[in-house]
């Protein structure tokens, strides 16, 4: 009878195999995407350097909690096939240059194949990668701070229905009252008897909860739990500084919006000492 004989894994081929092994058992990060494209000369009260510098805190801050991230453009606007329709409208209407780059992220994030989004003066609190993955397995169009389209997640598939169910609510005349804006679309849709199946919540602060010292502020911890990331918006922002509860002290409400960046780094430290306790 003859012996079968067995072929030996070499110690390179083993490796090999390890390091296979170990590549496909390594979860893979969920991305965080924003979006920006300037406008020339800066706009919402902040030059181009001070924008840059809000989209690299974003980054930071993001990729701390775990998270990859990706900043869309224009470029991954246009490669949608209903760019230039969505674009002929908005300036028919005379919308804005900063508003209409607003309505392109849908039409990026169709393109980039859905996920999460986030403005990038949004920045993370409970909203960790391994919840974020977890949250995300479910690509139904989710909107958690309600119409306001700050934070978001949704398949490919779900970004592009709401992106045209918006289209079609958008006028055909814009009477001279009327603000149009990618939030105020947003509204319109989830006025809907329906809702259009989309999940709606508010898991994202939208306020500064600082306490004030003789000669210091501190973070309310408590103030922040079960929220999954704060909004720094310019409402924010301008509301903190004039309550001088602003992270950065002895500011105008033009400065306090200015410099979002160091500000909101300046909370994601304290924050975290929040959680080391």
């Amino acid at each position: 009878a003859k012996v079968k004989s067995q072929v030996r894994p070499t110690q390179d081929n083993q490796k090999d195999e390890l390091l296979s092994t170990a590549s496909q058992s390594l979860p893979t990060k969920p991305i965080m995407h924003t979006f920006f494209e300037s406008v020339v000369g800066g706009c919402c009260g902040m030059s181009q350097e001070q924008h840059e510098q809000l989209l690299k805190a974003w980054k930071e801050s993001w990729e701390a909690r775990g998270w990859e991230t990706m900043i869309l453009t224009a470029q991954d606007a246009r490669k949608h096939k209903d760019f230039g329709t969505l674009e002929k409208k908005l300036i028919s209407l005379e919308i804005n240059e900063y508003n209409r780059r607003c309505y392109w992220r849908w039409l990026a994030m169709v393109e980039a194949g859905g996920g999460w989004i986030s403005d990038y003066d949004v920045f993370p609190l409970e909203l960790t990668a391994e919840l974020g993955a977890e949250m995300g397995k479910n690509g139904t169009f989710k909107a958690f701070d309600n119409h306001v389209p700050s934070l978001i997640h949704a398949s490919s598939n779900e970004w592009d229905r709401v992106i045209h169910l918006m289209m079609d609510l958008l006028p055909n005349k814009r009477a001279d009252d009327t603000v149009i804006s990618d939030m105020y679309s947003l509204l319109e849709v989830s006025k809907s008897s329906s809702k259009n199946s989309i999940v709606w919540s508010y898991r994202v602060k939208t306020s500064i909860n600082y306490t004030k010292g003789s000669d210091s502020l501190s973070l309310d911890c408590s103030k922040y739990s079960k929220q999954l990331a704060i909004h720094f918006s310019h409402h924010l922002c301008k509301r903190a500084a004039s309550a001088q509860v602003f992270p950065l002290a002895n500011l105008t409400i033009d400065e306090a919006v200015a410099r979002r960046a160091e500000a909101a780094l300046l909370l994601m430290d304290d924050y975290r000492n929040c959680q080391a306790f």
